[in-house]
């Protein structure tokens, strides 16, 4: 006892232990405490503990050098004490490291201590299994999930589910990508939102025999989630002027990259962007190659003072005045407008890739290159058509706010059938959520 508090308290690297760490010392003071009359036996017991936690370190360290992410060991504790072992509220799991304690202080058989390590290792294992299968073509949904980098609300639930009904893991991944980007990237909702919800759920799955049920029970905690209000909030949350700068990360990237796949879809190509290093930009192995956000207009051309804003916001005189600008009601030109109203909103941006970004920015829409990425020929298409069939001022200015105006529109109705909340709704005869497409 007096060595564990000494470990404890004075250990080689001088920080204090991950609760990992103190669970280990713990686990090992009570293996060489607890009485056995057959030294030759509890010797072997002990060993066999020891190598548990070999096992353990293992596989934190395969899940370190497979993921970009920076995976925290007592945090993969936390989800193993969630999922697999009885806790009664909230207090509970926030006190992991005592609760294991406790449960270790009443075990009196060596080999019940032992098979208590197996099931750390056991649950480490599962992570890093659920790691890998992120990587294989044949687990999209959770592909999609990870991407979204939303994953500390469902983990102990996909531990247990990995566990007892594997068969499910996509299906559970499909309705819970649907709940984290309506939720979280959208509509900034706190992260811990469900938690509790999904928690309970992961703890119960051991005693659900039946797989439909689990799927039900995910979709009621959905629909829980999301008052009355929340449709309109999610549509007005996609149509916010300052949407890039709300989503200039991985939330902003995703959509338009979901926009991009789908498009490719409809016209049968598939050639999707599906390549985590490129999506995910921070891991991207040729910069080059990593995905950003491009601003159709770019921002450089706000700071300008000729007339090239005023005239894509307004148009070039009281006979040639944009859509927008007749059915706005404004009287004066203001130099913000643009700036306020478009230059931030979703339909003024494309994904791109991050060198052709850098190489075209400074160039007006019609005069950049267009790649071969469908959202962008969609742009090329826009400016095509301006320039053969649109008066003069709109062949010098084939991209104005009412192209902006479009592209928003189409982007958001998508995102509206994509993400759409009769998915999880009560309406029994809602749509089959099997039909929508992981589109990376």
């Amino acid at each position: 006892g007096q060595a564990m508090q000494i470990f404890e308290l004075l250990n080689d690297r001088g920080k204090k232990l991950t609760q990992l760490e103190s669970i280990k010392c713990y686990i090992m003071y009570r293996a060489y405490t607890i009485p056995n009359d057959d030294e030759r036996a509890k010797k072997e017991h002990i060993e066999d503990i020891k190598k548990c936690f070999t096992n353990i370190y293992q596989h934190l360290h395969h899940i370190m050098d497979k993921t970009y992410k920076n995976f925290n060991e007592d945090d993969i504790l936390r989800y193993h004490y969630v999922a697999f072992e009885d806790w009664a509220n909230q207090n509970d799991y926030r006190d992991v490291k005592n609760k294991l304690k406790d449960i270790f202080y009443n075990i009196t058989l060596i080999q019940e201590l032992k098979e208590k390590a197996k099931s750390f290792e056991k649950s480490f294992e599962i992570i890093k299994d659920i790691i890998d299968k992120v990587y294989d073509d044949k687990n999209q949904w959770l592909k999609n999930l990870y991407i979204l980098d939303r994953m500390a609300t469902f983990y102990p639930l996909l531990m247990s589910v990995h566990n007892k009904h594997p068969e499910i893991l996509e299906h559970v991944c499909n309705y819970l990508e649907l709940f984290a980007y309506r939720a979280f990237s959208v509509s900034k909702m706190r992260t811990d939102r469900g938690l509790h919800s999904f928690y309970t759920l992961a703890k119960d799955i051991r005693d659900e025999e039946n797989p439909k049920n689990i799927l039900e029970k995910i979709r009621e905690i959905i629909n829980k989630q999301f008052d009355s209000n929340e449709e309109d909030n999610f549509s007005k949350n996609l149509k916010r002027n300052d949407f890039y700068n709300r989503n200039n990360g991985i939330d902003g990237r995703y959509i338009l990259i979901k926009y991009e796949n789908n498009l490719q879809s409809d016209a049968n190509e598939k050639r999707y962007i599906s390549d985590l290093n490129d999506i995910i930009t921070s891991s991207s192995k040729n910069k080059s190659l990593s995905l950003s956000i491009e601003h159709i207009v770019a921002k450089n051309f706000v700071k300008k003072k000729d007339d090239y804003i005023k005239i894509i916001t307004r148009g070039n005189g009281i006979s040639q005045e944009t859509t927008w600008w007749k059915g706005c009601n404004l009287s004066n030109y203001d130099e913000n407008i643009f700036k306020d109203n478009f230059l931030d909103c979703l339909g003024n941006l494309v994904i791109s890739q991050s060198a052709a970004n850098s190489s075209k920015s400074y160039k007006k829409p019609q005069c950049k290159t267009w790649s071969g990425y469908l959202s962008q020929e969609e742009i090329r298409k826009m400016i095509d058509e301006n320039k053969k069939h649109g008066d003069k001022w709109q062949s010098d200015y084939p991209f104005t706010v009412d192209e902006i105006v479009d592209r928003r529109k189409k982007i958001v109705e998508f995102a509206q059938n994509y993400w759409s909340h009769e998915y999880y709704s009560d309406d029994k005869n809602r749509p089959d959520i099997t039909k929508r497409k992981p589109l990376i």
